[in-house]
């Protein structure tokens, strides 16, 4: 167990935060999984999972299809933050990348907690569909996911100091 914690960030982070087991077990694999096929593709995978377990999870029609799914959409969603903060950092060139990751995160965090939640009510008072509403969750996941792979290079095994913009 000491050598499966040698190393693993996120993993050891879950633990001493006090996150149920579940939590670190989603963290351990998901860095495992973004090492063996790289952090570009990895973190892509990962928002994928969790758009279709979320989309599966609206659709359940028993409590326990609601556990399976949720669980299986807190796997893709947990494990993103791993590879989601380490590539952010290897977008950009040394000497911007303290800012410039800044930036990003606002963006991100103004977009998904101010403007979404007015969005999909508007969207639901405009329409009377909850369904509607909730789905353009894993709509906007996909999309970011399709944006990270047109649009970010991998990275993995450089050095930061050599990442040009």
């Amino acid at each position: 167990m000491a050598a499966l914690l040698t190393g693993c960030v996120s993993g050891t982070y879950a633990l001493e935060g006090g996150r149920p087991p579940n939590t670190a077990n989603g963290l351990f694999r998901a860095r495992w999984l973004t090492d063996e096929i790289g952090r570009r593709v990895g973190f892509i995978a990962l928002l994928i999972w969790g758009a279709v377990f979320m989309t599966l999870w609206f659709h359940a029609a028993a409590d326990l299809w609601l556990w399976i799914f949720g669980l299986g959409r807190s796997f893709g969603f947990l494990g993103f933050w791993g590879p989601s903060t380490t590539l952010t950092a290897e977008v950009f060139a040394t000497r911007i990348r303290g800012v410039a990751n800044g930036i990003v995160r606002f963006i991100g965090f103004f977009t998904g907690f101010v403007l979404g939640p007015f969005a999909t009510v508007a969207l639901q008072q405009a329409t009377g569909s909850f369904t509607l509403a909730f789905l353009t969750i894993p709509a906007f996941i996909v999309g970011m996911a399709a944006g990270l792979w047109f649009i970010v290079r991998e990275h993995t095994g450089k050095e930061l100091n050599v990442i040009a913009v």
